[in-house]
């Protein structure tokens, strides 16, 4: 498994819309199991209620894990897209 802490630097945070766009990324990868933490809490990456309930706000520490495929590559995709496209919608 590897994992990658990151800071939402973006406004709102992780609301509904950039939720939605990241739950569709995550189902790009069905061989990959992508989980969200955020608090103690963790989440499915495919659950679009489950990453709302991690309460991810601006300043937030956010981890990203994945396990299985290509975990590098997968796990560096899924980080550039929370911090360039999902930040544009928050």
């Amino acid at each position: 498994m590897k994992t990658e802490q990151i800071t939402i630097d973006f406004k709102i945070g992780i609301h509904s819309r950039p939720a939605a766009l990241l739950v569709k990324k995550v189902r790009s990868y069905p061989d990959s199991k992508i989980t969200f933490g955020h608090n103690g809490k963790n989440s499915r990456g495919d659950s679009l209620i489950g990453l709302l309930q991690l309460g991810i706000t601006e300043g937030a520490q956010m981890s990203v894990n994945v396990d299985g495929g290509d975990e590098e590559t997968v796990l560096a995709d899924i980080v550039a897209f929370i911090k360039n496209d999902v930040a544009r919608e928050g």
